[in-house]
């Protein structure tokens, strides 16, 4: 981070930003945008729950989820790039990490769409055990950071846990459940909604 921040010094803001965000499609391989492209593009063009998934499962992105992948890159570069220096590294820090979370949460609530894939792996497999484990990576940190440094965290959590709540739903009503795809499409929008969410707070 203070490698970042020298960066961001001697960059620009907005050059610093385009880094951060290229850093992240790159520790991630791009997987969780092509989840959101293929979300995006099986509930548009499906009418029913089997031609949603059938268009998710083609592999092939359509021009509404390169749009949703491009604006949601957008989202991120204009929010970091706007961020300032000494709020850039706790946003970088946490924001991926409730996202995260926030698919734990999906995962353990929410059904398989089918039974094979990434969904099928995780969704209805996680147990509540589980589930305080990953809570406890997360939750005990973000309230140590709100005691000790005065960082405001608590509405960033709760950005998470409403995005998962909002996520379980959604899906359940459109697909039956969820899939690999709409796990990876949720870590996105997390991630994006938790920034947005620190930004304003803090």
């Amino acid at each position: 981070f203070v490698i970042m921040e020298s960066t961001a010094v001697r960059l620009g803001q907005e050059a610093a930003a385009a880094l951060v965000v290229l850093w992240m499609l790159l520790m991630t391989g791009g997987f969780h945008l092509d989840g959101l492209a293929d979300t995006v593009d099986g509930i548009a063009g499906g009418r029913t729950r089997g031609a949603r998934l059938k268009i998710m499962r083609s592999g092939s992105s359509g021009p509404i989820g390169v749009a949703a992948v491009t604006v949601l890159l957008l989202l991120k570069f204009g929010l970091l790039s706007g961020s300032g220096y000494e709020r850039l590294w706790a946003a970088l820090l946490f924001s991926p990490a409730l996202a995260r979370w926030s698919i734990v949460m999906m995962a353990w609530g929410s059904p398989p769409v089918r039974r094979d894939g990434l969904g099928h792996v995780f969704a209805g497999r996680i147990r509540g055990v589980d589930l305080l484990v990953a809570t406890g990576f997360v939750v005990i940190p973000v309230l140590a950071l709100n005691y000790f440094w005065g960082y405001t965290y608590l509405a960033p959590a709760v950005t998470a846990v409403l995005v998962s709540w909002g996520g379980m739903a959604l899906f359940r009503r459109l697909l039956g459940g969820v899939s690999g795809d709409t796990l990876g499409a949720t870590v996105e929008v997390g991630e994006v909604a938790i920034l947005t969410v620190f930004f304003l707070v803090s």
